[in-house]
């Protein structure tokens, strides 16, 4: 267990960060201070557009192969069908 001495919220550049100060775990006078980034609604929505649009691309890239098999299919069966 850590014997905190203090926890506080604090915002370098754009980025939200929990600072704590605590005391170290061997009997000494040393104080031991942590920075852990803060998550916010901004951080998940970035991730959310980030997987949204990586969708979209690969539902696109899904389409147009799908249309280009199709069109080889067509240009056989024309090639059948004229006695080439």
């Amino acid at each position: 267990m850590k014997k905190v001495i203090s926890k506080n919220t604090i915002k370098v550049e754009n980025k939200h960060y929990t600072e704590e100060k605590y005391w170290a775990r061997l009997p000494s006078d040393r104080i031991i201070t942590t920075r852990t980034r803060k998550l916010t609604m901004e951080d998940f929505f970035n991730v959310g557009e980030f997987i949204l649009i990586l969708l979209a691309g690969f539902l696109l890239l899904k389409i147009l192969f799908d249309f280009s098999t199709g069109m080889q299919a067509l240009s056989e069966l024309d090639t059948l069908l004229r006695g080439y």
